[in-house]
């Protein structure tokens, strides 16, 4: 027999869906790497803030730059945007 959706489905977090109305959540899309989604149903991934980064796809969370180290913009992809913050003692 066939099986109907009665209600929507939020993509889960680390994925997004920019278009209203797909099937399932099969047509979530995942964050791609220096961008992450904390919350479900959302429409677009966000992209880490400074001083965070993440190499994963479907990240939920940016990782914080290690100690004496800063990304000075927003969406690093790697641990080594991570860079020694000028004027470090």
């Amino acid at each position: 027999g066939a099986f109907a959706e009665s209600s929507c489905q939020e993509c889960r977090v680390g994925t997004y869906q920019p278009a209203v109305g797909q099937a399932n959540v099969i047509a979530c899309i995942p964050c791609k790497p220096g961008k992450y989604s904390a919350l479900r149903g959302v429409d677009s991934c966000v992209e880490c803030p400074a001083g965070t980064w993440t190499d994963e796809f479907e990240a939920t969370a940016c990782k914080i730059c290690p100690a004496g180290k800063w990304s000075y913009s927003s969406g690093a992809r790697l641990e080594g945007n991570c860079v020694s913050c000028s004027g470090s003692s």
